[in-house]
């Protein structure tokens, strides 16, 4: 379970990713880490979506901290 208390199912989503292009690995990091990758290697990618819900679970990322901090 996420820190939103919504769960987060590991399985399903390394089978949508695996199916991506790279460039849609890329976007997909984007959308849930909100920052760009710097990788361009897929399966690091793929390993870096998967564990950001989990690393959230116990506690915020602090490029989202910044962020929310900045956020009116």
């Amino acid at each position: 379970m996420t820190a939103t208390g919504v769960r987060f199912d590991v399985e399903a989503e390394r089978r949508k990713l695996g199916a991506m292009a790279a460039g849609e690995v890329r976007r997909r990091y984007q959308e849930i880490g909100g920052d760009e990758a710097r990788s361009r290697n897929r399966e690091h990618l793929i390993r870096r979506i998967l564990w950001m819900p989990q690393a959230g679970a116990y506690r915020p990322a602090p490029r989202r901290l910044a962020r929310d901090r900045e956020a009116p």
